[in-house]
């Protein structure tokens, strides 16, 4: 006797929204948002059967992976992405008006490199902040701005506002032995998540 599939697929809008997805508290609900390179739908209560509602707030381009992350530690969160087929690391900074009305700054992380087509945020350093961790593609599409470059992997850390004093960046380190320490701990860590990154309708799955 076959067995019913234990995933029900939730239809949230029956179009694409481009290239690259993520998922978290845009608006500090609680609730986990799904974000798009084109804006972001608010999860309602009840995620199975109420509206999802779509801020067309953003164009972030043909991205990679999109994280939610309070990047400068203002209580607002922030979104960190890439551009996977073209050059960039950037992440967007939240600004709310005395009136609620949200707005996104753009802030370059690093644009030396191409085709970062996927990231994960860690802790790699023990300071208690995750780390951006990525690496360049090869021949994501071979016409891709930068294509036959070098490649690499790479980790780039947060500095501190007021250390700094400057506005918030990231730092790159590329020695190569921080890059073989990398992928020595992709191979011990746990994955607790993961995203489909395609261009499709945007679903969720929840496990009967």
């Amino acid at each position: 006797m076959e067995l019913p599939d234990p995933w029900i697929k939730h239809e949230i809008s029956p179009r694409s929204y481009g290239h690259g997805i993520g998922a978290g508290d845009v608006n500090g609900d609680g609730r986990t948002d799904i974000i798009t390179p084109k804006g972001w739908f608010e999860a309602p209560p009840d995620p199975r059967r109420g509206k999802w509602t779509f801020h067309e707030e953003f164009d972030l381009g043909a991205t990679g992976f999109i994280y939610v992350t309070d990047v400068n530690n203002d209580g607002v969160p922030d979104l960190i992405t890439s551009l996977g087929h073209d050059y960039g690391i950037f992440w967007m900074e939240q600004k709310r008006e005395v009136a609620g009305k949200r707005t996104w700054v753009k802030h370059l992380i690093d644009n030396a490199w191409s085709q970062s087509h996927a990231m994960t945020l860690a802790d790699l350093n023990g300071d208690g902040r995750p780390e951006l961790i990525t690496g360049k593609r090869y021949y994501a599409h071979e016409h891709d701005p930068g294509a036959n470059e070098p490649l690499g992997v790479y980790w780039y850390e947060a500095l501190d506002r007021q250390a700094s004093g400057e506005g918030t960046s990231l730092t790159t380190a590329r020695a190569p032995e921080v890059a073989y320490r990398f992928l020595s701990l992709i191979s011990m860590a746990t994955v607790t998540s993961i995203l489909s990154l395609q261009v499709s309708p945007v679903s969720t799955f929840s496990k009967i």
